[in-house]
């Protein structure tokens, strides 16, 4: 269960493995701000999932270059989630958020789940990468998505603020956290014990 995801001990840990690696070189990390949450409500339209999940997430680059996308990290690579386990456990369809762009137009997101990470940032594992649907409104430097799925897998709470996120603007990426529920998939991500020093550098390709 998604409640039992990391004790309070493991998040100080992943802080400080976090903060060694935006200092390593060639990760492409950048002094940048991402952050959001995560809210569930009940669909009681029959031919949906029983339940609609909304994510809000800021973004700010600090930099001239606009967001590329976001990526909402579920598992690491070889952690306790397969892809089997997961992809049957949320759905989207078409339009999946929205954002103001540049010039408060507005941007819309679709949604991908991808069991081999993003090898656009090298990054490895399960995740939901959202990304602009090529328009010509873009996501601009600083702003809000609201993104959305669905799922009949009822919320459970996310321990300590422990998914993690990351966006792309250039060549460089940005991390941060998520809080709130998410999905109680059937299969436990990471234990604390998983997430050390060496499973975080193993994000990376």
């Amino acid at each position: 269960m998604w409640s039992r995801f990391i004790m309070r001990t493991s998040r100080c840990i992943l802080l400080a493995a976090l903060a060694a690696a935006l200092l390593l070189p060639g990760l492409g990390f950048a002094k940048c701000y991402i952050g959001g949450e995560i809210t569930a409500e009940r669909n009681h339209n029959p031919l949906y999932p029983d339940w609609k999940y909304t994510a809000v997430i800021e973004w700010d680059t600090v930099s001239r270059y606009a967001l590329s996308h976001l990526d909402i990290l579920i598992d690491v690579a070889e952690g306790n989630c397969r892809c089997t386990d997961v992809a049957p456990e949320i759905v989207w369809w078409g339009v999946s958020g929205q954002a103001v762009g540049e010039n408060d137009c507005v941007v819309e997101f679709e949604t991908e789940l991808n069991c081999n990470g993003d090898p656009s940032i090298g990054l490895e594992g399960i995740l939901l990468k959202f990304e602009p649907i090529e328009m010509e409104c873009e996501p601009g430097t600083i702003g809000t998505a609201t993104l959305f799925f669905f799922s009949d897998r009822e919320p459970a709470p996310i321990d300590e603020e422990v998914l993690l996120l990351f966006d792309k603007f250039g060549q460089l990426t940005c991390s941060g956290y998520l809080s709130g529920v998410f999905p109680a998939l059937p299969c436990d991500p990471v234990d604390a014990e998983g997430m050390s020093w060496d499973t975080i550098k193993g994000l990376f390709r």
